[in-house]
């Protein structure tokens, strides 16, 4: 009688087992119970949770599965994968327990059909790739299209650089009413986002549930007592959770400086003869890097007429824009050929920084003697590095020490080495000053002391900063290194962006901080421009 009750209903718990038994005369225990099933090959375990499928989302699914048969490996490795999940504070996110034989977890008896965010205490929105984590925020309102669509433009594309995904990425979510909306698709057109079909009911397919699995496990772990304490356990436990590299990817990182691509400028070059006017056009650039936190730039063009570094033209700033029009034409007049044919054209392209100084994307030269300029030709050149005669700016060695309790990252300038003398002298007055940034707005500056006439100082003094959990994916510590200049404006010898999206070394220092809370973690950063 237990094992064909049990087979009919998988859900039938141990003490209904006990009490059917006794209105037929029969007493056991629940022991007795446990072990009967046990020797009929039946365990009790946690019921799967399942979409519940209708026969059109069972052929949505064939549809889809049919469609990759054949993809690569490296197809998949180049998705963002998005969804939300809701995390209850008390809850046991409504457990439930089946008496099923092994391998037989996805029976349709001992799986539980499910529909969206029934229930919960905070909503969660996320993504990753093959590479890790991206961004987690919580999502403190009621979730509409317009919502949505104001999560991907802040979030989407940062996530995209911090994983390093590969060009033509393509991003994924579900058929939930706000993700097809006419407006987000619009959204996503314009963008130029290349987004994966999904079929309806289908987030059992999605491998970002492995994560949300992962996330609730640390999550009620920690028992969190309150909503505030919710949202801080989760923002610090999906910072821990490691990325799954695939082979090899460990060495990805040194080879992205090699490899990195920074974009191209469009230009056109001509000489009037008759007026002895050189004309240069800046037409447009290209896949231009992002170089603000926000994932995008803002850029404008240098021009200037080497070895005359003292004469310079500039486009106008062309805001947020990776790929920037400024059809913009520049003249040198009354300039003799003879001397024209001796001069190279130089072109650099810069991010306009308005809190420090702009940040170089990349630069063109072309000796004009190689030219054509009777005639107007236009050109399309690959960036390259800016160079920098300057060799080595330094090291700095950086200590971080995260307090979850305290809501405070504190921030140790310990010393330096071999920093760029910035003096005529041969030496420099450096000291540190440091910028606390949530996105791109600047929330608190601190500074060291200035060491007189030192390459190698000592400062040791220490900064706390307050960072909320929740705004810890959004916050960047900016740390400049300074030469103080009495006569002049202030030198800058390199700078540190510290951030979960920075560059590998200052990635690994910010994660090593969250996952060994309360302790002070120290590393060497190479300063760069």
């Amino acid at each position: 009688m237990i094992t064909r009750t049990v087979s009919k209903n998988p859900r039938t718990t141990r003490g209904d087992l006990v009490n059917d038994l006794q209105r037929a005369g029969t007493k056991v225990t629940k022991a007795t119970i446990s072990n009967t099933l046990r020797h009929q090959g039946l365990k009790s375990c946690s019921a799967r949770r399942v979409p519940l499928l209708k026969p059109v989302h069972v052929q949505a699914r064939l549809k889809l599965a049919r469609e990759h048969l054949d993809d690569p490996e490296e197809d998949w490795e180049n998705v963002i994968w998005s969804d939300e999940t809701k995390i209850e504070l008390f809850g046991k996110n409504s457990t439930r327990r089946v008496w099923r034989r092994k391998n037989a977890e996805l029976h349709p008896k001992n799986t539980i059909p499910t529909v969206k965010h029934g229930g919960g205490n905070i909503m969660l929105w996320g993504c990753f790739s093959a590479k890790g984590p991206g961004r987690l925020i919580r999502v403190k309102e009621r979730m509409n299209g317009a919502m949505y669509r104001e999560i991907l433009s802040d979030n989407l594309l940062p996530s995209a650089r911090a994983l390093k995904m590969k060009r033509g990425w393509v991003f994924q979510h579900d058929n939930d009413p706000k993700h097809t909306a006419r407006a987000t698709k619009e959204w996503l057109r314009k963008k130029h986002f290349k987004v994966l079909e999904w079929p309806s009911q289908s987030s059992d397919l999605n491998p970002i549930e492995n994560l949300w699995r992962e996330l609730k496990v640390r999550v009620a772990q920690r028992q969190p007592q309150h909503i505030t304490a919710l949202e801080e356990i989760c923002m610090e436990e999906w910072a821990k959770i490691p990325a799954t590299l695939s082979p090899g990817s460990e060495e990805d990182d040194h080879e992205v400086p090699v490899c990195e691509k920074l974009g191209r400028v469009q230009f056109s070059v001509g000489y009037s003869f008759q007026d002895s006017t050189l004309t240069v056009k800046i037409l447009k650039g290209q896949d231009l890097p992002a170089k603000d936190f926000s994932g995008t730039s803002d850029p404008f063009v240098k021009l200037y007429l080497l070895p005359d570094k003292k004469h310079k033209l500039e486009t106008k700033v062309k805001r947020k824009n990776l790929n920037p029009h400024w059809n913009e034409t520049f003249l040198f007049e009354g300039f003799p050929y003879d001397k024209v044919v001796q001069r190279t054209l130089y072109l650099q392209v810069l991010d306009y920084d308005r809190f420090s100084r702009n940040d170089p994307i990349g630069e063109v030269s072309i000796p004009l003697n190689k030219l054509d300029l009777a005639n107007m030709q236009t050109f399309w050149k690959e960036l390259q590095p800016c160079s920098d005669g300057s060799g080595s700016r330094g090291d700095l060695l950086v200590s971080l020490c995260y307090n979850p309790t305290a809501n405070t990252i504190t921030v140790s300038i310990i010393k330096a080495r071999n920093l760029k003398a910035m003096d005529i002298g041969g030496t420099s007055d450096p000291y540190v000053k440091l910028w606390l940034m949530h996105k791109d707005k600047r929330v608190e500056k601190k500074k060291t002391v200035t060491m007189k006439r030192c390459l190698n100082p000592v400062f040791n003094e220490s900064f706390p900063f307050d960072v909320p959990a929740h705004v810890l994916r959004e916050t960047t510590i900016i740390i400049t290194v300074m030469d103080k200049d009495r006569l002049s404006r202030n030198d800058v010898i390199g700078k540190i962006y510290l951030s979960w999206k920075s560059g590998p070394a200052e990635v690994k220092h910010w994660k090593d901080m969250m996952g060994r809370p309360r302790n002070p973690v120290s590393q060497w950063h190479a300063l760069k421009t």
